[in-house]
């Protein structure tokens, strides 16, 4: 059977130093997909230099639906491969990266989670059972139907044997020894730890936390951020893992070095306001990492850059009495920003452009004319910006983000939902209902999965960039919980704050968890 790809089709762009790898997966892709023009590689399809090999080029690129691009070392510095990816943005095309060597990713492509094709640690290649998970989620983040995708990986199986080893294009190191999972949740250890001279964190003791040369335990604290002098209410990643920013009840936000915990900025601009308490409840990065949105009690959604804390612009348009922002999310584009009012006199997803403040739509939330129950908690956008999920009381709704259309409703049997997040992969959603979590389809509403670990209300959810963990706080535990999305498989409890948290984020690499709450201050951990 041919793949539903029909006459649209997959761009394979690299540089051409990477030309043995990108043979074996563009093979592999047409193997899989059972369909040889489904992928184009112009050096695979023998397309030399000069003038024809830039018109053949730019053809194949208007006619493509996905853009797939291969990140390397020579990837990054290479004029064509950098010429090719403009184009692809200003075209609009679906843009699909692969990590194939550790580099710089580019700027313009910061906001977009690539798929690793990396070698495990102290690996130099990739092992076969490595290619396959990757490769596995590759064909998930082309949004392929999961007929497709189960057809594809039946067949690429059946032409390999075991799936992807070697191929006349090219070859994969045998595989390799890896670390075996029992699946037995394990404890983080508490570490003995020192303040340093400056104040502005709590690092382990040498030789003890993860600041040697050593690989990290999974739930080993790396440091402690304490300069809040209140409830941190909100922390993010930027989207480089090189920041932090905090938000904080003490009417703070705080820039400081994800690996270090020194501190680079303090943004005090919410803190004019007298009424009510300017407690920042939520912060965001933009995609580039250039400007950070923050909100909290009052009308005002400020967007600042992170680099200086000048403000550019601001929100107004929740206008209601002792207004609070709970919930702000930008478009993956960086232009626009959605966020919501925690009030029954605003329940609706406002979107409004994120560097002139001005109001683009408003949707309306509420069930009918009169309704003033369904409040507007937090809301997460799918990964290509289209569909808003907004978590509605004891329920989650999805919205059109062009249009504001309704399309589905999701239904809940708890007292409240207030947590909702989208699969980095767009093909999956999380939502909290009382204690449980529930994962479940975006496009059918038929839930996948059930969680059911923690003794209290859910408070936040957090997937793993590869969308295969999920870490969950809940509303009166001071612990962390980091499970299996395909098994709800509980893998690790982290318990090292001697508070209930209130917010937790995945750095955008995998490898930690930052977490924070009512104990002012922020744990910085190793994930799994």
């Amino acid at each position: 059977m041919a793949s539903s790809l029909n006459a649209s089709y997959i761009f394979v762009c690299h540089s051409h130093k990477d030309n043995d790898f990108c043979r074996r997966l563009t093979y592999d892709l047409r193997t899989a997909l059972d369909d040889p023009t489904a992928v184009w590689d112009g050096p695979l399809d023998g397309l030399m230099g000069g003038d024809l090999k830039l018109h053949k080029t730019t053809e194949q690129l208007k006619e493509c639906e996905i853009f797939l691009v291969m990140l390397s070392h020579n990837a990054v510095a290479d004029g064509d491969v950098r010429h090719q990816i403009d184009i692809a943005l200003q075209l609009k095309k679906r843009i699909v990266p692969i990590l194939y060597q550790p580099c710089q990713i580019p700027i313009l492509l910061k906001g977009i989670i690539p798929v690793s094709f990396l070698p495990a640690a102290e690996q130099t290649e990739v092992s076969a059972e490595l290619y396959q998970q990757a490769f596995q989620q590759l064909l998930i983040a082309l949004l392929l139907p999961p007929e497709v995708i189960e057809e594809a990986k039946l067949r690429l199986k059946q032409v390999s044997g075991t799936g992807p080893t070697e191929t006349q294009h090219g070859e994969i190191a045998p595989e390799s020894a890896r670390p075996s999972k029992t699946g037995r949740p394990a404890q983080a250890e508490t570490i003995k730890i020192n303040k340093t001279e400056q104040g502005e964190a709590i690092l382990a003791e040498p030789g003890q936390a993860s600041l040697d040369n050593r690989h990290p335990r999974q739930g080993e604290r790396l440091y402690i951020y304490d300069i809040h002098s209140a409830i941190v209410c909100s922390v993010a990643w930027s989207p480089d893992g090189m920041r932090i920013a905090s938000g904080s009840a003490d009417k703070t936000v705080r820039i400081w070095d994800a690996s270090t915990g020194h501190n680079l900025l303090t943004y005090r601009g919410h803190a004019a306001q007298l009424f009510p308490p300017a407690y920042v409840f939520t912060v965001a990065w933009s995609p580039d990492g250039t400007y950070i949105a923050s909100g909290g009690n009052g009308a005002n959604i400020h967007v600042w850059r992170a680099a200086n804390g000048q403000k550019v612009a601001v929100y107004s348009g929740h206008f209601a009495p002792l207004a609070s922002i709970f919930s702000i999310a930008w478009s993956p584009n960086g232009q626009c920003i959605a966020s919501t009012n925690l009030h029954p006199l605003d329940i609706a997803i406002h979107l409004w452009e994120a560097h002139t403040g001005q109001l683009i739509r408003k949707i309306d939330a509420r069930a009918s004319f009169t309704d003033t129950s369904h409040y507007t908690d937090a809301i997460s956008c799918s990964p290509d910006g289209m569909r808003i999920a907004c978590a509605q009381v004891k329920d989650v709704r999805i919205y059109n983000a062009l249009t504001g259309q309704r399309i589905l409703i999701y239904g809940h049997n708890g007292r409240w939902t207030g947590a909702v997040a989208w699969s980095p992969d767009g093909t999956r959603i999380a939502s909290g209902d009382g204690q449980k979590i529930h994962i479940w389809d975006p496009i059918t509403a038929t839930t996948i999965r059930t969680y059911i670990g923690h003794t209290s209300s859910v408070q936040r959810i957090a997937w793993s960039p590869d969308s295969r963990y999920i870490a969950s706080i809940s509303e009166d535990q001071p612990e962390v919980h980091v499970w299996e999305t395909h098994t709800g498989l509980l893998l690790l409890t982290y318990t090292g704050h001697n508070k209930p948290l209130r917010t937790i984020a995945w750095s955008l690499d995998g490898t930690r968890i930052a977490s924070a709450g009512l104990d002012n201050t922020v744990h910085v951990w190793h994930a799994i």
